[in-house]
């Protein structure tokens, strides 16, 4: 798909040097890419700011309808996880409401491990269910560990109507 580049308003208040006319910058209404993070080809959405950052230090590219390179990182920090949570909360909040809302029977045995945040459907509000119930915020909790208390650092804040307001990080619990 080509780039639907951004164009001058016009009339042109400053003719000879419009940041657009003049062809000193470069900016897709599509992805968004601008100037180093423009793929060669428009990916046809929104590029989130990870994306654009590897295409600007030449980590990826979208080439005839595919992404080419990696966006792979070596490190990942709990901040990390809260971004890319919010990131796709602002994307698609109702699935992210049900995502973290969902639960699955476990065993015992995980519901023993140290960091990974495990509680019974009991306490989940199912006081029919027998067992233990794990979600996926208990499981990225676990990748950072847990305070003397038994908390992770990464939090859902969740509204009346079970809608998620946002993630994000207790720095109190670290």
């Amino acid at each position: 798909m080509k780039h639907e580049l951004a164009k001058c308003e016009g009339p042109c208040e400053n003719p000879g040097h419009c940041k657009w006319c003049d062809g000193g910058l470069t900016s897709c209404n599509v992805c968004h890419g601008g100037e180093a993070s423009l793929p060669k080809d428009c990916p046809g959405s929104v590029m989130s700011e990870r994306a654009q950052d590897a295409v600007g230090n030449g980590q990826r590219n979208f080439i005839d309808d595919k992404w080419i390179g990696s966006m792979m990182r070596k490190t990942v920090t709990p901040q990390d996880v809260i971004d890319l949570l919010n990131e796709a909360l602002a994307l698609d909040p109702k699935v992210m409401a049900e995502l973290v809302g969902h639960r699955v029977t476990c065993t015992g045995r995980l519901a023993d491990h140290e960091t990974i945040q495990v509680n019974t459907w009991k306490q989940h509000g199912e006081p029919e269910i027998d067992g233990y119930a794990v979600g996926i915020l208990g499981i990225l909790n676990g990748m950072f560990g847990v305070d003397a208390d038994g908390w992770g650092c990464i939090s859902a804040i969740v509204n009346d109507d079970k809608s998620i307001e946002r993630f994000e990080l207790l720095t109190h619990r670290m």
